[in-house]
């Protein structure tokens, strides 16, 4: 019995994360001109996560957000998400709301019930300026706190639709600490800090 249910979980598993990649894949269909993350973007998350000593369910829930993190994206316009130049406040707005819309395409699968809040308020920002729902510090989901970090660190360092420009990592790191307590959560900032000196670091990209 403890053997078929060892097998059983594998292949659940295996399911789960068969579900997550088709979504990704339709996700890059919808939207093959716009930024999507590497793979080095799941390690980051998992390394801060591990840094912070976050219990396995956690970080079981957390790896299911970091490769679903854009599934916002589906229903926002291609020429929002395409847009080079800065957003007027009324696309931003579109943006707000249709994240949250879009996110109704997950709520069929089960498995993923606990790693929605994570996918939901990862653009929430520690000072409580951020959206969709405005939540400040401790209140936004330890695993969206990472997430905005590691998030933020991709954005600066490799090209996206809205930029050409690419800074370094020590300028990248820079600007993380900088906005330390402001933007982001300065436990995951520090850990991430931390995951950086790991010589393997660089490697991710």
């Amino acid at each position: 019995i403890a053997i078929k249910n060892s097998q059983l979980y594998e292949e659940q598993k295996k399911m789960a994360y068969g579900s997550i990649r088709s979504l990704a894949t339709l996700l890059d269909m919808k939207s093959p001109h716009t930024y999507t993350h590497p793979e080095g973007f799941v390690k980051i998350v998992m390394a801060i996560a591990g840094e912070m000593h976050l219990p396995n369910e956690k970080i079981r829930n957390l790896r299911f957000a970091a490769l679903l993190p854009d599934t916002g994206r589906f229903g926002i316009p291609d020429e929002i998400l395409e847009k080079r130049e800065g957003l007027s406040k009324k696309e931003y707005s579109v943006i707000k709301k249709r994240h949250i819309e879009s996110l109704k395409i997950l709520e069929p699968l089960e498995f993923l019930k606990p790693a929605m809040p994570i996918i939901i308020h990862h653009h929430e920002r520690y000072n409580g300026t951020g959206y969709p729902n405005g939540l400040k510090g401790k209140q936004i989901p330890i695993g969206a706190r990472i997430i905005a970090v590691a998030d933020a660190f991709e954005a600066m360092v490799h090209s996206r639709p809205y930029k050409d420009a690419k800074v370094s990592i020590s300028q990248a790191l820079k600007e993380i600490k900088d906005n330390a307590g402001s933007q982001f959560d300065p436990e995951v900032v520090k850990a991430f800090i931390a995951v950086s000196k790991n010589p393997l670091f660089k490697n991710l990209f």
